[in-house]
């Protein structure tokens, strides 16, 4: 029985911290509570796991290439 109810908890929290501040029918500071935890979990992943570059910048470079081809001589 203890499994289930706690089981029941995790996911109501997960659903919580990562939609709650998307549901409208919340109150203000509910919204922000959830989205002040979402930040605050994210916070905590070690920096040296997050990427070092951007992840867009092959594809910009892609982008400005085709816009602006170089013309060789």
């Amino acid at each position: 029985m203890f499994n289930n109810k706690f089981l029941m908890a995790a996911i109501l929290i997960g659903i919580f911290v990562s939609m709650g501040d998307k549901f409208a029918f919340m109150p203000k500071p509910v919204q922000k509570a959830s989205y002040d935890s979402r930040v605050f979990l994210v916070s905590l992943w070690p920096s040296w796991l997050k990427p070092k570059t951007s992840v867009y910048d092959r594809t910009d470079k892609a982008i400005d290439e085709t816009n602006n081809p170089k013309t060789n001589p």
